[in-house]
C-alpha cells in the first residue's frame, strides 16, 4: 500500500524512508498507517509541492501513452486477497511505467489497469 510514497520517492530521487518522513511531517497529510490504506492524490500533491515540485491533478486521462516522464497515475484493477479492487499508483519513466508492486523494473503496458487520474508535472 506504499505505492504512492514509492512513486513520489522516485520523482524526488530519494529513498522510500526519507519520502515517508515527508508524508509524516507534512501538515496537509492525514495521519495513519500508509501500509494499510494508501495516501490520496491530494496528499501526494501536498508532499510534491512542499518539495518544490509543481504538479497538477488531471481527472480525465484519455491516452496514458502521451503523458510526460514523471507523471504519477492512479489506477484501478489491482485485486486484493479477497478479490476486491484496489487503487494503485505508477510513475512514468523512460521506456515505461515504474510499478512499485512489480518484480520487473518497468512495465511497458498497463494491461488491465484502468487509469482514473494523473498527477502531471508542470513545466
Amino acid at each position: 500500500m506504499g505505492c504512492g510514497v514509492a512513486c513520489v520517492a522516485s520523482v524526488l530521487g530519494e529513498s522510500f524512508g526519507r519520502t515517508l518522513r515527508r508524508f509524516a511531517t507534512n501538515p496537509k497529510v492525514r495521519r495513519g498507517d500508509p501500509h494499510r490504506r494508501g495516501y490520496g492524490r491530494r496528499e501526494l500533491l501536498a508532499v510534491l509541492s512542499a518539495a518544490k515540485k509543481r504538479y497538477r491533478l488531471t481527472l480525465r486521462v484519455s491516452e496514458p501513452k502521451g503523458l510526460p516522464t514523471g507523471t504519477i497515475i492512479y489506477c484501478h484493477g489491482v485485486l486484493d486477497g479477497r478479490g476486491q479492487e484496489l487503487g494503485h499508483y505508477l510513475v512514468r519513466r523512460e521506456g515505461g511505467w515504474m510499478d512499485p508492486l512489480s518484480p520487473q523494473a518497468l512495465r511497458r503496458r498497463l494491461g488491465k489497469l484502468r487509469v482514473v487520474s494523473a498527477l502531471v508535472p508542470e513545466s
